[in-house]
């Protein structure tokens, strides 16, 4: 939609231009509507595991219920940070893994740094691939695929549990992963 497509539009009471619809933002291009998604905010170095492709499996004490098979999780670095005893493990489960991935030492913090699809959850150790288990402390493990690393981490305060990604966010992280429509 170009700008002289805005004056087409119909007029809302009491004049002007009606609003956008959800997910639509109004740029130089025009409008841009993309999918949204939730996030989950991980601690770190969990959630470098995660956008590094190596860990597969977020453990949880709980289901996510308001996610589905194939939605976008937003995977977003916490403020807290680093644990010795975590990076330790991270960099054990690393070198099991023989990717050839050297682990860090800093990392991102307080960022959206990768989108994954969740892909389900298991309860049982014995239901994850065998690559997949080292990472295991349950009692139930959010299954994640095709994650993408945003190559620019986007600041922004977490939250805990399940949390929408909204308003221009949604948008920057689109826009650096080549865009989703929605």
């Amino acid at each position: 939609m170009c700008s002289s497509d805005l004056t087409r539009r119909p007029a809302v009471p009491g004049g002007g231009i009606p609003p956008l619809p959800p997910g639509a933002v109004l740029s130089a291009g025009g409008v841009r509507t993309y999918q949204g998604f939730a996030a989950l905010t991980v601690w770190q170095p969990w959630a470098w595991a995660i956008a590094a492709g190596l860990k597969r499996v977020e453990n949880r004490g709980w289901k996510p219920f308001s996610l589905r098979p194939g939605d976008f999780l937003g995977i977003h670095a916490a403020l807290r940070p680093v644990d010795v005893h975590h990076l330790a493990s991270v960099r054990e489960n690393a070198v099991r893994a023989g990717r050839g991935l050297e682990v860090p030492t800093t990392f991102m913090h307080g960022a959206l740094i990768a989108v994954a699809t969740y892909a389900g959850v298991v309860t049982s150790r014995d239901e994850l691939p065998v690559d997949q288990r080292c990472w295991w402390q349950g009692p139930v493990g959010w299954l994640l695929r095709d994650v993408r690393v945003l190559p620019r981490p986007l600041e922004t305060r977490g939250q805990q549990g399940i949390w929408p990604v909204a308003g221009e966010l949604v948008h920057q992280v689109w826009d650096q992963l080549g865009g989703r429509a929605a």
